[in-house]
């Protein structure tokens, strides 16, 4: 019995781990965006990079400033090492009295004795220190000049990234206004035509109509029909493809608050104060030229020495 109630406990926790809170979404194709610029990973990614960047280049400037370095070192013996001296003193006075003739030569001389000496203290402690400055080295100088270039090759790349989910985050929300367009037209289609086969349907029981134009109308209405159908599956992968491109689940519902009209179309449409060099890939391009240059110049002095105090 308590394994079953453990089992049913288990059981309910994965069910309830299972279950994906569901949202719903009031959205102008504005929010949209925002709700995408929230989401989306690659936004993310590309703010990531240019954090990245911006730790390189303190890096960077760490490497120009000084450099000041320290060592501690303490050491313990608990053996002092020691170094064998030979204690020569009294074979030194035996053979100096032997040699003037105070002893007879054939005394015996005593052999050295051996005494166990250490330079050694207990206890070293060493301290040591370096401080240098590195005044001239290509790479890192030409390094410095491009700290200011990367950071906003970067922030274009995240501008670039945002346009291009800013831009299908438009797309996929007007679809769905156009394919809803379509449906609307084509429902208003079916029941004129339902109408149109109900009237020649009568007409033809009473004689009025022949049974060939019935058919065409019974033709129509079936193709339309079809055609319902199949704008009706586009407005769910539609909504679909919406749901992907902002970054939220397949479970949760989206409500377009928007409107397909002529103004929301013409809105934002270039004028003559457009220029390229405002989009984010034009940008790009160019503070990658000035990086490849500034590389290049690294390379032509690369042959340069190192000077550092």
């Amino acid at each position: 019995m308590t394994r079953i109630k453990t089992l049913l406990v288990v059981l309910c926790f994965i069910a309830a781990g299972s279950v994906h809170a569901q949202h719903k979404y009031e959205l102008t194709v504005k929010d949209a965006v925002d709700l995408a610029f929230k989401n989306v990973i690659e936004i993310k990614n590309a703010q990531l990079d240019y954090k990245l960047q911006q730790a390189n280049n303190k890096q960077i400037t760490g490497q120009a400033l000084p450099q000041v370095t320290g060592t501690v070192s303490a050491n313990h013996y608990l053996q002092l090492p020691n170094i064998l001296f030979p204690d020569a003193s009294q074979t030194v006075l035996y053979g100096t009295l032997i040699k003037e003739g105070l002893l007879p030569s054939t005394t015996a001389i005593p052999a050295p004795t051996l005494q166990a000496l250490s330079f050694q203290q207990p206890w070293n402690l060493t301290l040591g220190g370096t401080l240098s400055q590195l005044l001239f080295q290509p790479d890192v100088f030409v390094a410095l000049k491009a700290r200011q270039t990367s950071l906003d090759y970067y922030n274009a790349l995240t501008e670039q990234t945002k346009e291009k989910i800013k831009d299908s985050a438009y797309k996929r929300y007007y679809a769905i206004l156009i394919a809803q367009k379509q449906s609307y037209f084509l429902d208003e289609g079916v029941k004129r035509l339902e109408k149109l086969y109900h009237d020649d349907s009568l007409m033809y029981k009473n004689g009025f109509a022949e049974r060939l134009d019935l058919d065409k109308v019974q033709v129509q209405l079936n193709n339309l029909k079809t055609n319902q159908t199949v704008v009706a599956n586009s407005v769910q992968l539609a909504y679909a493809a919406l749901k992907f491109a902002l970054g939220v689940s397949q479970q949760d519902t989206v409500i377009l608050k928007d409107d397909l009209t002529v103004e929301n179309i013409k809105e934002n449409v270039l004028d003559n104060n457009f220029k390229y060099e405002d989009r984010p890939e034009i940008r790009t391009l160019g503070y990658t030229k000035r990086l490849q240059e500034l590389d290049l110049k690294r390379n032509q002095l690369g042959y340069l020495p190192t000077v550092s105090l």
